[in-house]
């Protein structure tokens, strides 16, 4: 056991990138099944499909589940 995987509680040190519109729920619990740290994408902003995602991935793996959640700001010239 390492840092990695202690903090994680991933078997092996391999943590899967949220790539845009790829890292779903079927890619990140397949990581997580195999013993790494899978994460679902969020960056779309699209709340409704994160939601599904996050409650198909926890359907998909007992182990636990991460998600990368971006905030986007506007910056407004006034």
């Amino acid at each position: 056991m390492n840092r990695v995987t202690a903090h994680t509680g991933s078997k092996y040190p391999i943590i899967q990138a949220p790539m845009g519109w790829i890292a779903r729920s079927q890619l990140a619990s397949a990581v997580c099944e195999a013993g790494g740290m899978g994460i679902i994408e969020t960056s779309s902003g699209e709340i409704d499909n994160c939601k599904k995602e996050i409650q198909m991935m926890s359907d998909l793996t007992l182990k636990m589940i991460q998600w990368l959640i971006f905030v986007l700001s506007q910056v407004l010239d006034l």
